[in-house]
């Protein structure tokens, strides 16, 4: 990733950030325009929840393991066409039902259910 950002001459647009706490992953979140999420394989789908958690949009990949874990909390793109990220990205705030639909599902998920979530699931997995 990054020798395509240095490719692409987006070395002053990207920035790799590394060990990030729960309380700046908060705050990036939350200035987000929004999350885009174009996973083809995913087991639980954590990143989009944490979005919706500060009220970010979120857009992923209409795969069904994000119909499972999401519902409706999310915009669906097929991940295989570019137009559609393209066109979902720019148009994401003139959606109003996707961004009420984003606002009622966060109540499900907030930081502090979530790090309360991945707690318990590390310490199963111990």
């Amino acid at each position: 990733l990054q020798q395509m950002v240095v490719d692409l001459e987006l070395k002053d647009k990207v920035t790799f950030l590394h060990e990030v706490s729960f309380n700046e992953l908060k705050i990036l979140y939350s200035k987000a325009y929004a999350l885009v999420y174009p996973s083809i394989d995913e087991g639980f789908g954590i990143p989009p929840i944490e979005a919706m958690a500060s009220n970010t949009p979120v857009i992923v990949s209409d795969i069904p393991v994000f119909h499972e874990v999401l519902t409706n909390g999310a915009l669906y793109v097929n991940p295989d066409d570019e137009k559609s990220w393209q066109s979902a990205i720019k148009n994401i705030e003139q959606l109003p039902d996707a961004i009420s639909r984003f606002n009622n599902y966060v109540a499900r998920y907030d930081f502090d259910n979530m790090k309360q979530m991945v707690g318990n699931w590390l310490t199963e997995s111990k």
